[in-house]
């Protein structure tokens, strides 16, 4: 009996082992390193990385915060429901940071959109605070 627990337990264990290595590789818009250091600690401290990855590894939005963004979101206006903007979006200056973004939190850009550049770090913080 306590050999079939023992074994039941490995099993359970290896198979959330590979699952979170599958998500640590799956896992979209995370750049490479992070994925490579990952992967390490999952590996070199493997129950200590898993938990590490289960805690600190991903973003988790609440559903109450995805459902108030989503009655947000549904009253902006969006250039994907424009052809001639979208086309005009994606031969901008702008186009990579847009789809960037829009792959990153899976949401088109929308209309009124402006960009600058600043000359640093502290003058961006400053521009958006202000």
């Amino acid at each position: 009996m306590e050999y079939d627990f023992a074994l039941i337990l490995w099993a359970a264990y290896i198979a959330v082992f590979i699952v979170i290595l599958g998500r640590i590789i799956l896992r979209p818009q995370r750049e490479p390193a992070s994925r490579l250091a990952w992967l390490i600690a999952t590996i070199a401290v493997p129950v200590v990385g898993i938990l590490a990855y289960l805690l600190l590894g991903e973003a988790r939005i609440s559903a109450k915060r995805r459902a108030r963004y989503a009655a947000i979101e549904a009253h902006l206006p969006h250039p994907s429901e424009n052809g001639a903007v979208r086309r005009a979006l994606a031969r901008s200056a702008w186009a990579a940071p847009f789809a960037l973004a829009e792959t990153v939190n899976a949401l088109p850009p929308t209309a009124g959109n402006r960009a600058r550049l600043a000359a640093d770090s502290n003058a961006a913080i400053r521009e958006m605070v202000e």
